[in-house]
């Protein structure tokens, strides 16, 4: 258990505060991918990289660590480390005796509004400088879809998934994308930007629920949404 909550801390509390609630009727909770290897010499090589061992161990805990008792069901990123992420976790909870839905890719949880990966790269090469001018509109939308956009897409997939009508669906989700995809969705439907509230940590997540018939969004540290 050495590794278990090196990473995650934050989200592991708003999974398990939301899930002991008896009027949540569905939730799923969006996070970040585990640790990673990266290759800084050859950007290109960016949708390649894997996990680090100490990434896959610490999936695999963090898996086992899920509230018991409970169908689990998993959406992922299409990008390797995501799906790799998804499956230690899901390991992990059916080595505990948990039952599990398999994974599904899930595209507003990838990268799919990155439309011209080599000018990305090329022309915004400082994190901070890159975040900065997409979030204020800009970057030119034949490079990469407005924040807004991308976030509308991900509200629609939360919603359908805890909806009261999807019937069919397990009470617990997990989603596993990236930290681009957080920064948006924490901007744009929880109103932490970008430069106030600091990075997206490895496993780093949102939390979005059905409760009373209403559809509510919660970070660590925030009050509740509706969206």
């Amino acid at each position: 258990m050495m590794q278990a909550f090196k990473y995650g801390h934050n989200t592991k509390q708003i999974l398990h505060d939301i899930a002991n609630d008896r009027g949540v009727s569905r939730l799923i909770v969006i996070m970040r991918h585990s640790e990673r290897h990266y290759d800084h010499d050859n950007a290109i090589n960016e949708p390649f990289m894997g996990l680090t061992e100490s990434g896959k161990a610490l999936a695999c805990e963090w898996g086992a660590a899920l509230p018991a008792g409970t169908a689990v069901g998993f959406f992922s990123s299409y990008i390797g480390r995501c799906i790799e992420t998804a499956y230690l976790m899901d390991k992990g909870y059916v080595r505990q005796g948990g039952e599990t839905r398999h994974n599904t890719l899930e595209q507003t949880l990838s990268p799919y509004y990155v439309r011209d990966v080599h000018r990305l790269f090329k022309d915004y090469t400082t994190e901070a400088g890159f975040f900065r001018q997409w979030f204020a509109g800009d970057i030119q939308t034949d490079i990469i879809a407005p924040p807004k956009t991308i976030a509308q897409d991900m509200a629609g997939f939360l919603k359908q998934q805890v909806s009261a009508e999807n019937s069919g669906a397990p009470r617990l989700s997990i989603g596993i994308t990236h930290d681009w995809n957080l920064y948006v969705a924490r901007h744009h439907l929880l109103g932490l930007a970008y430069d106030a509230h600091g990075k997206v940590e490895y496993l780093d997540g949102i939390a979005v629920y059905e409760k009373g018939g209403q559809v509510y969004v919660v970070a660590h540290g925030t009050e509740p949404m509706e969206i």
